[in-house]
């Protein structure tokens, strides 16, 4: 009996990508350890799960921006459901957020996308990123070029979320972050856009 074919449908962004790799070891530590798992996502977020080891191939989805739009979202998943009816996949989950799946959103991005799964998730639920050795000797350079050692907090905020219209700018977080840094200077803020 050839292994179970199994597809995952969660095209962006990072973030929710990364939140789903727990459910990717979900599928192939415990519900279905043989099967050969492939996760369609977007082109931009592959990032997310390249050398995930849960993985076994990736299927690119291009769209317009980072975000899918939802007639690419409704087009992607006509393309999969007609690849499950020709036998392509044998199970096909549906973990993004949008569509019908929306119903199932209960304000956390984490618990909604592991609401959009079939089965209980039992494994450790820590998301996981699988680095290349060039980006950890980047961070490396990076953490070492700014002293990230020196402090007893680092923290990372998001400036730009494309998942949200976000208010949240560079222009408008510094003066925050300066008043935090002038009563506690053992934080340093890392700011991502």
């Amino acid at each position: 009996m050839s292994p179970k074919k199994i597809l995952i449908i969660l095209l962006n962004s990072n973030g929710d990508c990364l939140y789903g790799t727990v459910i990717a070891k979900q599928i192939k530590e415990v519900d279905y350890p043989e099967c050969h798992l492939t996760w369609a996502i977007n082109n931009r977020c592959k990032q997310s799960i390249i050398n995930n080891p849960w993985v076994d191939a990736i299927w690119e989805v291009d769209t317009q921006k980072t975000l899918t739009n939802i007639d690419e979202w409704n087009a992607f998943l006509n393309l999969a459901n007609q690849k499950k009816k020709e036998g392509v996949f044998d199970e096909v989950f549906c973990l993004q957020i949008q569509g019908d799946n929306i119903l199932k959103f209960d304000g956390g991005i984490r618990s909604s996308i592991y609401k959009n799964y079939p089965h209980p998730v039992t494994v450790i639920q820590q998301p996981e990123i699988y680095l290349y050795p060039e980006e950890v000797d980047r961070v490396a350079t990076f953490a070492s070029k700014h002293k990230l050692s020196h402090y007893n907090d680092v923290v990372l905020i998001e400036c730009g979320p494309e998942s949200f219209s976000s208010k949240l700018h560079p222009d408008s977080i510094m003066p925050v972050l300066e008043a935090i840094i002038q009563n506690n200077s053992s934080i340093a803020f890392i700011l991502s856009s």
